[in-house]
């Protein structure tokens, strides 16, 4: 019986991790919306 309880228990702290990661990369992305990825590597790649 301690098992399933612990499992459960497990699996809420999994969810409570996935759903702060989720927050955190929505958090990061809205303030690297300006940015452009394909342009960066371009702008590297004529550096060189």
């Amino acid at each position: 019986m301690g098992t399933a309880i612990e499992s459960a228990g497990q699996r809420i702290k999994n969810q409570e991790r996935i759903e702060r990661a989720i927050a955190i990369q929505d958090e990061l992305r809205s303030k690297s919306s300006d940015w452009n990825g394909e342009e960066e590597i371009r702008k590297w790649r004529q550096k060189r």
